[in-house]
């Protein structure tokens, strides 16, 4: 019996449905990078957090820069070195996940941050809480890339938002700066407000990065869309005729760009994983 085929993202498949349903797959795009904004926060921050630090007197004496230069170093190899943990967790559970423990491990860390400078006696509390927000920050970044099948025109787009996110992360810090030169308030109630913050939205995101089923669904069509645009070209092609050497490099290519819809539409049959990186397309 033949398979019933799926609507196409929209009421009953209709053009006017699948605009709808884009326009608010693009809304929930931009929560989701204002609400990872606010948790990447803390991981490009360093150049605009030292000063403040040095200013507060945290680990204030001869060796002051060189314990923060310390810290800094092991944040960045943290958040570095984290990179490969990241992408496996987001390929075996998801953007969901990876969104939610971001922020809720950035969240946690930010509060340990006002922690240690609070109190003076803390201060070496900073070389794991400033990796740790490191670490959280950077892993929920990778929950954009959940959009990647529900918006397969713009690949490169949604790979960059993640990159302009963490870029931009700084921003978030300044505000600090600016509530303590405006009206007094302390750096480490900053860190302990906006850490409560990291944690309170994290449920929120969890619900705006797209299911597992959406992600299938969005797959399925991107790959039949593709076949029918190389069938399309390669009938195109053929009806040109003349055989020179670029008529012959335009069709290698579009074998090519067959072959590999159908290695992945077998690939996603066979295992179909459990996150958003293996995805099972019927």
């Amino acid at each position: 019996m033949a398979e019933e085929e799926t609507p196409l993202l929209g009421a009953g498949g209709t053009e006017g449905g699948m605009h709808e349903h884009h326009g608010k797959n693009t809304i929930r795009l931009i929560v989701l990078c204002l609400l990872c904004f606010i948790s990447a926060g803390p991981v490009n921050c360093w150049s605009t957090l030292e000063p403040m630090l040095i200013k507060r007197k945290v680990f204030f004496g001869s060796g002051q820069q060189q314990q923060l230069d310390h810290i800094y170093a092991i944040s960045n190899g943290a958040g570095i070195g984290g990179s490969l943990f990241f992408g496996m967790f987001f390929d075996r559970y998801g953007g969901a996940l990876s969104v939610f423990w971001g922020a809720v491990v950035t969240g946690v860390g930010l509060i340990l941050m006002g922690l240690a400078i609070s109190v003076e006696g803390w201060n070496w509390l900073l070389y794991a809480a400033y990796p740790i927000t490191n670490i959280g920050g950077s892993m929920n970044v990778y929950g954009i890339y959940s959009f990647l099948w529900l918006f397969p025109e713009h690949p490169n787009l949604i790979a960059s938002l993640s990159d302009a996110i963490t870029a931009l992360s700084e921003i978030v810090v300044l505000a600090a700066v600016f509530l303590q030169n405006e009206y007094g308030m302390s750096l480490e109630g900053f860190l302990t407000a906006l850490g409560m913050l990291c944690l309170s939205t994290s449920f929120l995101a969890f619900h705006v990065v797209p299911t597992t089923d959406e992600i299938k669904e969005c797959a399925k069509v991107a790959i039949q869309e593709g076949k029918a645009t190389s069938e399309t070209a390669m009938s195109e092609v053929e009806n040109m005729g003349e055989e020179n050497d670029e008529v012959e490099i335009f069709r290698q290519c579009i074998d090519v760009f067959q072959k590999n819809i159908k290695v992945r539409d077998e690939d996603g049959r066979g295992r179909g994983g459990g996150g958003s990186g293996g995805v099972k397309v019927e």
